[in-house]
């Protein structure tokens, strides 16, 4: 540094004025590092809305390109992260819902598929990368809170539903956190529905397609299709259910009738037994469908 006259005033300002511009970078880059810092008790709703509010700027410099290649290929690893954005799709983009309560509760049970390990581990990988996003696009920590501030109730409310089940210890927080989202559902909704037959299609497709985009099995794309549109258009679940159950048994029927092993028509016939004395239950249609659908899939292949 050059040296300072004190005497002069001139000198004493462009001094000031060069430390003022120090400092205020340095505070600059202290507030960025502890909102990054924060990045790990945000929302997936919260990280996936900084990564892109930045995206667009990350292709225009190759380090860029390679975080947006890191963050694709994230999400195509963990398939935890694709049924839980999901999920945020479902909640944030409803349409022809004739019960909010009804389709929350049955979004909500698709959850109970989800690893919730897996899914922490996917979003720890995601906090990280979404940190190199925001460093790469220049946001400073005002237009991170800025960002993360305009949905994070809602984000919370989903994130806080998809990862802790309901129980007695939590049941209060659990019914403010859906009280959360049916306004937002609400507020959401188009003042004027068309006709159920056509809102059921509409949303059946494009359920289907978010689903396909975050690569879940076809099985589960079809069971998930099939809960939330019988659901909506007040068809009977447990006609769903026994028509799940149905498609298994015969599968096994006509494995029995193929295979010779005593030992493995022993174990099918024992399967088929336990299948037949399974009943509806209300309470666990989604899980039950999705095992449903699961199993019918491991039998054919």
């Amino acid at each position: 540094m050059k040296n300072i006259n004190l005497d002069k005033s001139a000198d004493l300002l462009k001094f000031k004025n060069e430390m003022n511009s120090v400092l205020e970078n340095r505070i600059r880059k202290a507030e960025l590092n502890e909102a990054i810092e924060n990045f790990s008790n945000l929302s997936l709703g919260d990280l996936n809305s900084l990564f892109e509010s930045v995206s667009v700027n990350l292709f225009d410099s190759e380090n860029g390109k390679k975080i947006i290649g890191k963050y694709v290929k994230a999400l195509k690893e963990n398939k935890e992260l694709g049924k839980a954005f999901a999920i945020y799709h479902i909640v944030n983009s409803p349409e022809h819902i004739s019960d909010v309560n009804l389709f929350l509760s049955e979004t909500f049970s698709i959850s109970s598929n989800i690893n919730k390990k897996k899914l922490d581990e996917g979003k720890k990988k995601l906090s990280d990368i979404v940190a190199e996003a925001v460093v790469e696009g220049n946001l400073d920590a005002a237009q991170i809170n800025n960002i993360v501030s305009e949905s994070k109730e809602v984000n919370s409310a989903i994130d806080y539903l998809i990862t802790n089940k309901k129980t007695a210890k939590n049941i209060y927080e659990h019914v403010n956190k859906l009280s959360i989202l049916k306004e937002h559902v609400c507020s959401n909704v188009p003042e004027k529905a068309e006709e159920t037959d056509k809102g059921v299609k509409d949303l059946s497709e494009e359920l289907v397609s978010t689903l396909n985009e975050s690569e879940l099995e076809p099985w589960e794309n079809k069971a998930i299709w099939d809960i939330v549109s019988t659901n909506l258009s007040k068809g009977s679940r447990e006609e769903l259910f026994e028509r799940y159950k149905s498609d298994c048994v015969n599968k096994i029927d006509e494995i029995l009738s193929e295979r010779e092993d005593v030992a493995e028509k022993s174990r099918l016939s024992a399967m088929k037994q336990q299948l037949e004395g399974k009943a509806f239950s209300e309470g666990t249609l989604t899980e039950d469908v999705l095992n449903l659908s699961k199993l019918y899939h491991t039998l054919s292949e």
